[in-house]
């Protein structure tokens, strides 16, 4: 097929050719237009979904390497993963959980303020935090859970780089805010944190065992500076249901795998 053109004729060799216009023998739509009398090629119907295609399927990639990273950033385990909110059945509470989903969704779109979890151990507070950060990992939000003593812990590895990180994420949840009352430097850690959340007005999701009589009433002076600026910019959730449950369900599964039931 030869068109005397400058395109290289061997590009639509063996095509068929309707009115002078080389024709894609799958779909039947041209493979080439006329531009002022040249033949110029183009994409046919099928090239153009195959390229489509490959597009949907290179964003989903990213897609999903990007939650990846945003997994791995934002949890300590990967047993947090599998707590989402359509994992919940209710255990810990209905009204409690429909609070923390409504807040996920108002986080996501963008809200400053923040939640501040509180009640008995089992109660559900970490398994609700959980939900909340892998509903905006969704989103692609850049989440930051850690339990206070984790960060006690670590704070002696690289302060500067891990305050900077705890700053500047999306949401920063603190599970088992309290634990860090034996130590002063602990808890002007804890302050520096709460503060600089609250200063850059960026929200903060925290949990604690602590009572609310303890939340609004220490006598510590540092601990009631740090309970303070949360308590002004986070809605406070107690968590008063589950625990007897939660507890007698693993008891019941022990039983079992002792062949007692």
């Amino acid at each position: 097929m030869d068109f005397g053109l400058s395109i290289p004729s061997r590009l639509w060799d063996g095509l068929p050719v309707e009115d002078g216009i080389p024709m894609c023998p799958d779909c039947h739509t041209p493979r080439a237009v006329m531009v002022d009398g040249r033949l110029m090629p183009c994409m046919c119907r099928c090239q153009e979904e195959a390229r489509e295609r490959e597009e949907r399927e290179s964003e989903e990639r990213e897609r999903k390497a990007r939650t990846e990273r945003l997994l791995r950033t934002a949890f300590s385990s990967r047993e947090m993963r599998e707590c989402t909110f359509e994992a919940d059945d209710g255990r810990y509470g209905k009204a409690q959980m429909e609070v923390c989903r409504r807040y996920a969704e108002r986080c996501a779109a963008g809200a400053d303020y923040g939640l501040l979890m509180f009640g008995e151990p089992d109660g559900g507070k970490t398994f609700a935090s959980c939900c909340i950060a892998n509903r905006l990992i969704e989103d692609g939000k850049r989440v930051v859970m850690r339990s206070v003593p984790q960060l006690i812990i670590a704070r002696n590895l690289d302060d500067e780089q891990q305050l900077r990180s705890l700053l500047s994420c999306d949401l920063l949840i603190l599970d088992d805010l309290g634990a860090e009352r034996s130590t002063s430097y602990a808890q002007e850690f804890v302050y520096a944190i709460v503060d600089g959340r609250y200063q850059q007005r960026r929200p903060m999701v925290v949990s604690t065992n602590l009572t609310r009589t303890e939340l609004y009433k220490t006598p510590d002076i540092t601990a009631r500076r740090t309970y303070n600026r949360i308590l002004e910019v986070c809605l406070p959730v107690e968590f008063n249901t589950g625990r007897k449950r939660a507890t007698a369900e693993r008891y019941e599964a022990m039983r079992r795998d002792l062949g007692l039931e």
